[in-house]
């Protein structure tokens, strides 16, 4: 008799057939939990269970089928038994469950959907679609990020700031009623869509957000930023194709871009990290002080030291161009040394979660992250290229990615 567990699984368009030989028991039940994990993660929310190799299953053993069951069907998709040994059979009847996952759901079904167009770069899938609408979105720049480097920001730089909708944006700024109040707290912020949220600069390392609930609209004390108005033409979610685990950002925004055929693009994403690389202030840019004087910028600003955030979920807004113009090119910096792009993202982490199947609204997705999730961090990414020291540039596994060219406004 087989003492260990075994996996097979085929692959049906998104939908997936897991073939089980040995023992589901409690050393063995975990084994099974990671790889449905991983075929979650990977996109496929559909699957089904050919039990007929199983000799043996113990309450462990159900324990993670019923944990899958609830977790799948709350994000849309389904888990089933399609063949049963005899001694499953026997189990689940007891447990009162047999009927349960002898049921196919309605949503295990192949339906027909909408072609996706289809390209591969660098190693990975891209599935595109769109145009959800014709007009690019208007970018518009306030403030002057060389501030920074140059002394700092006063009241007369702060301006408030509204997002009643379709606005997104990045920049410094801090959550409150004026100046006097943030002058400790500015950081960096992402403005999506109905929500915002940013990073003290206080050395809590707690990043705080307002979403829009009922007459409540989220605003910000803001003292530079990039703003775009409008609505996302295209949605693009991509994917390992073969052996490549993750894909550098530089990378993965050239595909997109060039997927666009546009000078300059808005993203916004929500992905599973492979490692951030990136920093955030620690103190705010206030009082006439240089953020970037030596030795000071070790404890005015965090550096990652290493890939950060490896296997989280991120929200990631940021303004890319193949040739900035002289009103975005203050904001933007080459995406990696030998990179066409330039750019300028901010992303917010968060724990990862399986985010619900069907068409992706971005909207909802972000409203989701913010009522059901808690936000750990926000970055501004950069391109670690030191020598020998160097831990290069954050490093996405797959997600979701929504973006639209920009027409510059005064």
């Amino acid at each position: 008799m087989q003492e260990n567990l075994t996996i097979e699984i085929i692959l049906q368009g998104k939908m997936a057939q897991l073939l089980l030989q040995g023992r589901l028991d409690a050393n063995w039940a975990g084994h099974l939990d990671e790889h449905i994990e991983q075929l979650v993660r990977s996109g496929i929310y559909d699957l089904s269970l050919d039990t007929s190799g199983i000799s043996y299953i113990s309450s462990a053993g159900i324990r993670i089928l019923v944990k899958q069951y609830k977790h799948l069907h709350a994000v849309g998709g389904s888990l089933s038994i399609e063949s049963f040994s005899a001694q499953v059979s026997e189990v689940l009847e007891m447990a009162g469950m047999l009927k349960m996952f002898g049921e196919k759901s309605a949503k295990s079904q192949k339906k027909k959907e909408e072609p996706e167009q289809q390209f591969i770069q660098n190693g990975y899938r891209f599935f595109s679609s769109g145009e959800k609408a014709q007009e690019p979105m208007k970018l518009s720049a306030t403030g002057n990020p060389a501030q920074l480097h140059s002394g700092g920001y006063s009241a007369a730089d702060c301006r408030t700031v509204r997002f009643p909708g379709n606005t997104y944006a990045l920049g410094i700024g801090a959550i409150g009623s004026n100046f006097e109040d943030c002058r400790n707290r500015f950081g960096e912020f992402i403005a999506v869509g109905e929500a915002i949220v940013y990073l003290p600069s206080d050395n809590s390392g707690i990043p705080d957000y307002t979403v829009k609930t009922g007459k409540m609209i989220p605003e910000i004390q803001q003292l530079y930023a990039l703003t775009a108005e409008g609505h996302f033409t295209h949605h693009h979610r991509f994917e390992s194709d073969g052996m490549e685990k993750s894909i550098g950002l530089s990378a993965l925004l050239e595909a997109v871009i060039v997927q666009q055929q546009c000078n300059d693009l808005i993203v916004l994403m929500v992905a599973e990290s492979g490692g951030l690389v990136g920093s955030a202030l620690r103190t705010a840019p206030v009082d006439s002080r240089d953020l970037f004087n030596f030795p000071e910028i070790r404890d005015q600003i965090a550096f990652t030291t290493e890939p950060a955030h490896t296997r989280m979920l991120t929200l990631t807004l940021g303004f890319i161009s193949r040739e900035p113009s002289p009103l975005s090119g203050p904001f933007l910096r080459k995406l990696a040394p030998l990179s066409a792009l330039s750019g300028h993202l901010h992303t917010a982490v968060f724990p990862y979660q399986t985010l619900k199947k069907g068409e992706p609204d971005s909207n909802l997705i972000i409203r989701q992250l913010f009522e059901e999730s808690k936000v750990i961090d926000i970055l501004h990414l950069t391109h670690d290229y030191r020598d020998i020291q160097g831990i290069g540039e954050s490093q996405f596994i797959h997600g979701h990615l929504w973006c639209a060219p920009l027409r510059v406004t005064s």
